[in-house]
């Protein structure tokens, strides 16, 4: 897919989306989760066993067979629940201070997601078949997932410039987004950044807002146009430039035979974006469209 996207933009970038970051490190967390809590219902039906004793139970060589395998499932239970803790820490620091809009620095961002990798290598072996493909996307997508955040800096850095005010100023603005409304402690930053700004206040403050409100760090965009470009690409087993530059013609050109919305149907998006008539696509290319006869 990025080897297709630098192809056809070569010069647009292609960053890393954080969905597929923090979709399987949460079913991981899901996962874990449902393991602990059959860890907890076999240690409950042990138990019960043991305080209702019936046929072969009331043995004690039964019974003593039981609080083994008691001392066996509240071991296991308490493993799998402290690996639970840990990753849902890690899964929190990892969407809410690494790969969050408003957060830590890019270097700082960089040291925590290494540090997760860390962590998560260590505790692999407890399920290695889960765990490692999270580690492992996490560790090799990097700098891909972080590369939205040295955008960011440099955009703050130039709203300062802009407005003459000082960098730590908007940066705390920039983190300010991060809190809140209904915290108080949003509210206290707001008044003191607010005090220090003076009447540039709210201009910064605007063009901080627009710069988190129009930062993508989705692929959404790109998977909505592939899924409607899909369907022409099975029609062939090679897609080199000169298709792709014929697919884009006949979809500019060609027009629509039904819209939601009436004043788009029977024109093509090009008429739609110059306003102007054109023929039809195939005459477009040369060619003679075969009329029938009265």
């Amino acid at each position: 897919a990025r080897s297709g996207q630098a192809e056809a933009w070569p010069n647009i970038p292609c960053h890393g989306d954080v969905f597929h970051a923090l979709k399987p490190f949460n079913d991981l967390v899901s996962y874990i989760d449902n393991r602990a809590i059959d860890s907890l219902e076999v240690i409950e039906e042990i138990k019960h066993k043991l305080n209702h004793p019936w046929g072969k139970t009331k043995k004690e060589e039964k019974r003593k067979e039981l609080f083994e395998k008691l001392a066996v499932a509240q071991e296991v239970s308490e493993k799998i629940m402290r690996l639970l803790e840990d990753l849902r820490t890690l899964y929190r620091w990892v969407q809410q201070d690494i790969l969050c809009l408003a957060g830590p620095s890019y270097d700082n961002r960089i040291i925590l997601l290494d540090f997760v990798v860390a962590e998560l290598r260590l505790r692999e072996s407890a399920n290695p078949h889960r765990i490692g493909p999270v580690r492992k996307y996490l560790e090799i997508n990097r700098d891909n997932l972080l590369a939205f955040v040295p955008l960011l800096e440099k955009c703050l850095g130039e709203i300062a410039d802009h407005h003459k005010v000082p960098l730590k100023d908007v940066e705390e603005m920039h983190r300010l987004a991060k809190i809140p409304r209904s915290c108080q402690k949003h509210w206290e930053q707001c008044t003191h950044l607010c005090h220090r700004l003076g009447s540039k206040f709210y201009e910064v403050k605007k063009e901080v807002d627009r710069l988190l409100n129009s930062t993508v760090r989705a692929s959404s965009v790109v998977e909505n146009l592939n899924s409607r470009l899909r369907n022409y690409f099975s029609l062939r087993r090679h897609l080199g430039k000169d298709y792709l530059e014929i697919l884009r013609f006949f979809l500019n050109h060609r027009r629509f035979m039904r819209s939601d919305r009436e004043e788009r149907i029977g024109k093509s998006p090009a008429e739609l974006l110059n306003g102007k008539n054109h023929p039809h696509w195939l005459e477009m290319l040369g060619f003679t469209l075969f009329k029938k006869t009265a």
